[in-house]
C-alpha cells in the first residue's frame, strides 16, 4: 500500500503535491489500520486461551466476545473511510496526470465516494458494509482496484507530452 504510493509520488507530485503526499499519508494510515484489524484474531485466540486455562471466565468472555466483535467493525470501517480518502486522492492524481486513460480515473474518482456513503450510512446503522445490500457500495472501488492493475499490467502508463 504505502510502497506504491511511494512510487506513484515522483510520476504525479507535479499535478498536486499536496495530494501526492496525503495519498502517502492516507496509505500508511491504511497500513495502521489494516495492522489493528489483523490483531483482532490474535486477541480472540488469546481470549479463547485465557477461557481454557481458567484465567478468564465464561461471563468475562462472553463480554469480551461482543466487544472484540464490535472492535472489528469499527475497524473494518476505518479501513474503509481511510481506502476511501487514499483512493480518491490517487484516482484525482490519475484524472490530472492523464497516466491512466480519462475513463479509468472517473472510475475512480466516482467509486470511492460511493464507498464512502456506504460507510456513512453502515455508521448510522442503515445498511452493513460487510454484508448484505451494504455490499454495493463496494462494487465500484472493487471494480476500479481490479481494472486498474490489469490496465497497468497490459498497457502501462501513458506520459502525456510534455510530461
Amino acid at each position: 500500500m504505502v510502497g506504491i504510493a511511494v512510487l506513484l509520488f515522483p510520476l504525479v507530485k507535479h499535478h498536486g503535491e499536496a495530494l501526492a503526499l496525503a495519498h502517502i499519508g492516507f496509505r500508511v494510515i491504511e497500513l495502521a489500520a489494516s495492522l489493528f484489524y489483523l490483531a483482532i484474531p490474535l486477541m480472540v485466540i488469546e481470549l479463547g486461551a485465557g477461557l481454557r486455562d481458567g484465567t478468564i471466565d465464561a461471563a468475562t468472555s462472553a463480554s469480551l466476545g461482543a466487544s472484540v466483535k464490535a472492535q472489528q467493525g469499527v475497524a473494518t470501517l476505518l479501513i474503509y473511510l481511510v481506502v476511501t480518502a487514499a483512493g480518491l486522492c490517487m484516482s484525482i492524481l490519475l484524472h490530472r496526470s492523464r497516466l491512466v486513460p480519462r475513463w479509468l480515473a472517473v472510475l475512480g474518482i466516482v467509486s470511492y465516494p460511493t464507498l464512502l456513503a456506504g460507510c456513512v450510512l453502515d455508521l448510522f446503522g442503515v445498511v452493513d458494509v460487510t454484508q448484505g445490500v451494504g455490499l454495493v457500495a463496494l462494487v465500484p472501488g472493487g471494480v476500479f482496484e481490479v481494472v486498474l492493475p490489469i490496465w497497468l499490467f497490459v498497457k502501462g502508463f501513458t506520459f502525456p507530452s510534455g510530461a
